[in-house]
């Protein structure tokens, strides 16, 4: 598991919730239109802001209220659209999914939305449950027991990794 030890020693905040919110893919931009970046570390994307409720931090500020997480929206070739799934693998997140998410508050890519986090490595920073199990939406070849845990699992890994 050397990935997912590296990933919770890299995220600033690690939370276990409910998502309660999945708001429309927008540009990091301040008004979330398209831009183009003007200096060099700059680079326009689009994303998608998950609202989680957290029933633990496990690791970051033990914020009340909901934690944002910030990740990839999917770009449509023919139009320019995105789809309602955003980017991340398996469908991305929807309202009432439990997961374990890992994110990072550094800004990246330019202007972003307020108080949010990145998630650490898009897909395979979130862990959904799915029946008794949190499975990773997007596997990480080289760590295949570190893709599918149970809860406390990956609760005791974060315990051991800060």
């Amino acid at each position: 598991m050397n990935f997912l030890s590296a990933q919770i020693r890299e995220a600033q905040v690690i939370v276990w919730g409910r998502v309660v919110g999945v708001e429309a893919p927008r540009w990091n931009s301040p008004d979330g239109k398209e831009w183009h970046g003007t200096t060099d570390g700059e680079l326009p994307i689009m994303y998608v802001t998950y609202a989680v409720e957290p029933a633990e931090v496990w690791k970051g500020p033990q914020a009340s209220g909901l934690v944002l997480l910030l990740g990839p929206a999917e770009i449509r070739p023919d139009d320019g659209a995105t789809g309602s799934d955003g980017g991340l693998p398996g469908g991305g997140l929807a309202v009432g999914d439990e997961v374990v998410a890992f994110g990072v508050a550094k800004p990246q890519y330019g202007p972003t939305a307020d108080d949010a986090y990145w998630l650490v490595h898009d897909g395979s920073s979130v862990f959904r449950k799915t029946g008794g199990l949190f499975g990773r939406l997007e596997s990480v070849p080289g760590d295949p027991e570190g893709n599918t845990l149970t809860r406390s699992a990956l609760r005791g890994l974060v315990g051991g990794t800060q």
